[in-house]
């Protein structure tokens, strides 16, 4: 009987299972960061947005008020009030309510919500509708500090010639959560100007001219 030498298997060791396994571990674990990379990324776009939002909101008051400075040929200016609470500025600015405050606002004007007092202003089409697409979570509130003259005395208010008094404003704005929230403040220096136009037989000036510009 003749017998054919045959040889034994060699034995799997699994090194390509193994390696396999390895690489789908590194494809897993890459996919994964990329995922997280991609929603940190949206966070970051989204907050970015919100507080672009803010700072608008807060400069749109801003504008607001030192538009009302320079307004009714310039007696808007000139009256002032001790300022308290929250008041709605398009309802006082029609009905003649003073929005000059001549207590100074608290030194904290990163903080709003410790000013004391403020005039809210909310500008046509800013949606306030709460959990809607671009809505605001506040409306923007804005403070006027009367500062005196630029040289650091009163106001000088006089029927004929140039006269200056600075103004302080503050003003805050919103983004779509409470926790977004921009301050911005201006000085804001308003100059009258009394120009006579063939003044009267008693001298008086018949007409001024108010104007206002910002420093």
């Amino acid at each position: 009987m003749i017998s054919i030498p045959t040889s034994a298997p060699r034995r799997q060791r699994g090194v390509a299972l193994i390696a396999a396994i390895l690489i789908l571990l590194v494809i897993t674990i890459l996919g994964i960061a990329m995922f997280r990379s991609y929603g940190m990324q949206q966070r970051i776009g989204s907050n970015t947005r919100d507080k672009s939002r803010a700072v608008h909101s807060a400069m749109a008051s801003q504008n607001f008020a030192e538009w009302f400075l320079t307004q009714n040929n310039g007696a808007n200016a000139v009256t002032t009030t001790t300022c308290t609470g929250i008041q709605n500025a398009l309802t006082d600015a029609s009905g003649g309510v003073p929005m000059v405050c001549s207590n100074i606002i608290p030194s904290t004007v990163a903080q709003p919500d410790t000013w004391g007092a403020a005039f809210t202003y909310q500008p046509t089409g800013m949606n306030m509708t709460s959990g809607s697409l671009d809505s605001y979570s506040q409306v923007p509130q804005f403070y006027i500090s009367s500062l005196g003259s630029p040289s650091g005395g009163a106001a000088v208010r006089s029927p004929i010639g140039v006269t200056q008094a600075m103004f302080q404003v503050d003003a805050a704005g919103w983004g779509a959560t409470p926790q977004t929230v921009s301050v911005v403040e201006s000085s804001y220096v308003v100059l009258s100007t009394a120009t006579p136009f063939q003044p009267s037989a008693s001298g008086i000036v018949q007409k001024g001219v108010f104007q206002g510009s910002q420093q």
